[in-house]
């Protein structure tokens, strides 16, 4: 399901406390909770991304006995873990996935991946697909020590 924004933040009306808020009026007919500007409304569903894909930078750095202050030390355990060769394809699709829709939220370009614009452009697909990868994640898969000792073999 495609959702056009069709309404856009104007001069809005005060509400009785004084503040001017509007709900963002989809094509399909839905209209989002009455929000003080359509960023809000947008980050509320897109912060998490961020958040999941850290989760994982950080277990890496766990993993790797590495620093997650250390920028040098959190870039070396991301690029070795995404260049070892993987037997666990469903690891290494959900970690590209993740890190796709990562950089597209973090940078706010447009999505070069079919996955990623299906994701980004249904509310309901993206709840599904984040509720998958947290749990993926939250079992430990991506990242996973198989994936490590396997690459190590």
């Amino acid at each position: 399901m495609n959702r056009t924004l069709v309404t856009f933040l104007g001069r809005a009306p005060r509400d009785e406390n004084g503040y001017r808020t509007t709900a963002c009026r989809f094509t399909d007919g839905s209209c989002s909770e009455p929000v003080a500007f359509f960023g809000w409304e947008l980050a509320r569903r897109l912060r998490p991304v961020l958040y999941l894909f850290e989760a994982v930078i950080t277990r890496l750095c766990q993993m790797a006995r590495v620093e997650v202050q250390d920028f040098e030390g959190r870039e070396w355990a991301r690029s070795n873990y995404e260049e070892r060769p993987r037997a666990f394809h469903d690891e290494r699709n959900r970690y590209r996935l993740l890190k796709n829709l990562r950089n597209q939220v973090a940078h706010g370009t447009r999505p070069s991946k079919g996955e990623v614009q299906k994701v980004l452009l249904d509310r309901n697909r993206l709840r599904e697909t984040l509720e998958s990868l947290w749990q993926a994640v939250n079992d430990g898969d991506p990242p996973s020590e198989r994936t490590l000792k396997h690459s190590r073999g």
